[in-house]
């Protein structure tokens, strides 16, 4: 019996992490006792738990890099063991939009990077002197429209515009800022 995760990916497999800090897990169980196991982060020994039992079930901690993780086990009587690897992909969340097409040229997509349990999303377009032009109030969607007109419809000069969207979710707002060009 053995079980090696991180968060609820099983090893062999990627886990994808915006989160500063990891959880590993070892659950293993054998007929002899083990004497020591060894959590390796890039190949390189960075915890170990010395043991005299044949039931483990052991939590180790980590600030997260990319890289990956395996455990190696050695028992009593020398049997050794190695767990598959676990491939951690760490990425910082984007606070910025994206617009699609920018330069808006008629209209324009604008997304916030995916945000999980959105409760609305406003986005609020000002001018590079700080004017706020336009708004828009969603429930949910993370997918904002805009056509390069002010709030009464009328087509705005080209320039560059500063676009905020403020994101509520159950557990607070969150704020994605960007820059989109109108050339009509």
């Amino acid at each position: 019996l053995w079980d090696f995760s991180i968060g609820n990916t099983k090893m062999g497999s990627v886990y994808y992490t915006q989160d500063n800090s990891l959880t590993i897990k070892l659950i293993v169980q054998a007929l002899n006792k083990f004497s020591k196991i060894y959590l390796y982060k890039n190949g390189v020994i960075t915890d170990s738990v010395i043991t005299d039992t044949n039931y483990l079930n052991l939590t180790f901690t980590d600030n997260v890099t990319n890289g990956y993780y395996f455990i190696k086990g050695i028992q009593q009587d020398g049997d050794r063991f190695w767990t598959a690897p676990i491939w951690v992909n760490y990425h910082v969340a984007s606070t910025n939009i994206e617009a699609w097409p920018n330069p808006i040229r008629s209209s324009s997509q604008i997304r916030y990077p995916q945000t999980d349990n959105v409760v609305s999303s406003e986005m609020k377009i000002y001018t590079i002197e700080g004017k706020e032009v336009f708004h828009q109030k969603l429930t949910y969607p993370d997918i904002h429209h805009w056509n390069g007109t002010n709030q009464q419809g009328i087509s705005l000069e080209n320039s560059v515009y500063l676009v905020v969207i403020k994101v509520k979710t159950e557990q607070g707002t969150k704020v994605y800022k960007g820059k989109v060009a109108l050339l009509k």
